[in-house]
């Protein structure tokens, strides 16, 4: 798998040095946990780490640069809204990806969320394949509910966590980063 993403990383020259990379991959993976185990990422995660890479990255000797978290920021945000509004991903997903890309910048989240997509669209496909059917639509059905007021129960059938994939591709880029030297 290493020599699969060492070209990607080589390509998109992922910057996985700087203690930005490794405080999100953090993020990442507690987000992950969440994810998994509660279907839903917790603000308290989320909007710190937008603030810490919107606000690090404008006044702090090692930032880039307020636009470089912005960018990234508004990229990680914008990205997922077309699969948010039907209920393709959950706004812990948006935030989550948002809050990446205030720390990485835009070319790294960029890198990122190519991979992750990948991975998930990857994954989702098998899923499909193994149930041979398709995602129940209590989804869609979920998110109007919650839009104008109804239950606030999210249902488990046809959820797939995102956060797990997000912190994988982190993984995955930063070992193939590594492996190129």
């Amino acid at each position: 798998m290493l020599e699969v993403m060492e070209p990607l990383a080589r390509l998109l020259h992922v910057d996985v040095t700087t203690w930005w990379y490794w405080l999100a991959t953090l993020v990442a993976l507690v987000a992950a946990f969440y994810d998994v185990h509660q279907m839903r990422i917790p603000n308290r995660l989320t909007y710190p780490l937008m603030g810490i890479g919107l606000v690090g990255h404008a006044l702090l000797p090692t930032g880039q640069g307020g636009w470089f978290a912005l960018a990234g920021w508004g990229f990680g945000a914008i990205v997922l809204l077309p699969l948010f509004v039907p209920g393709g991903v959950g706004a812990g997903d948006v935030k989550l990806l948002a809050g990446l890309g205030s720390c990485l910048g835009l070319h790294d989240i960029v890198a990122v969320f190519l991979v992750f997509g990948g991975l998930a669209g990857v994954a989702s496909m098998i899923r499909l394949g193994v149930s041979r059917r398709l995602p129940s639509k209590t989804v869609f059905t979920q998110r109007v509910e919650d839009l104008i007021g109804g239950s606030s129960e999210r249902p488990k059938e046809g959820i797939f966590p995102m956060a797990p994939w997000m912190a994988l591709a982190m993984g995955l880029l930063a070992a193939g980063s590594w492996w190129h030297g």
